[in-house]
């Protein structure tokens, strides 16, 4: 059974995939505690795989959509039943995973997905150091050549030094995404611009990219 927080239609709010309209499967649970954290994903309900398999679908036909985002929470907490539908929606979605990157093992067993984004604890923005879980994930990413983006949350604390140590695991490109609010100051601004000049120095393409659902105040 898998266990659910909720499952809707939204537009992706986050990273490089921002703006394409989605099923979301939300599952509940979390093997973190990130201080910025302010997603629910309790348990609101379970279903067998055919079931939520079956409800995806059903959903995606309707709303003509063929992108899926399995988030959480930390959606790999529940890999095993995961791998009892993957491969049957792959047949019908581009499947995006989204991640805390720090469960490797779990990604090793992962039936192949299309896309993951990952996110990589900025100890200062978070208060929960992984980079040695993030380093092993990634390694598992690169050695299975499944395409991924590095998302790192950044807030007024953070530091030009995580941030270049965030980037040089990125290797390719990797979005800053800063702590949310409403409205940053020109001092706030001025420090993110900093961190995103810092680790343009070590990627192809370092991004700034708030949470744009948020704004738009939708899941």
């Amino acid at each position: 059974m898998l266990s659910i927080s909720e499952i809707f239609v939204s537009l992706e709010g986050e990273g490089i995939e921002m703006g394409l309209r989605k099923v979301f499967l939300r599952l509940a649970g979390c093997n973190l505690k990130c201080s910025y954290c302010d997603t629910d994903y309790r348990e609101k309900f379970t279903l067998s795989a055919v079931k939520a398999a079956k409800k995806i679908r059903a959903l995606a036909e309707r709303e003509n959509i063929c992108h899926l985002s399995i988030t959480g929470g930390e959606p790999l907490l529940q890999a095993e039943v995961l791998n009892e539908i993957i491969p049957e929606l792959r047949r019908r979605f581009q499947i995006s995973l989204e991640t805390n990157g720090t469960l490797a093992c779990a990604m090793k067993s992962l039936e192949p997905v299309d896309f993951v984004s990952c996110d990589i604890k900025i100890p200062s923005a978070s208060g929960v150091p992984c980079w040695k879980e993030t380093e092993e994930f990634i390694q598992v990413l690169r050695k299975r050549r499944i395409p991924f983006q590095l998302k790192a949350v950044v807030d007024k604390t953070s530091t030009r030094k995580e941030v270049i140590r965030a980037a040089r695991l990125a290797g390719d490109v990797i979005i800053l995404q800063p702590v949310f609010k409403k409205r940053y100051s020109e001092k706030e601004f001025s420090h993110f611009d900093s961190l995103c000049s810092a680790a343009s120095a070590f990627v192809r393409e370092a991004r700034f990219l708030p949470q744009m659902h948020k704004y738009l105040g939708i899941r």
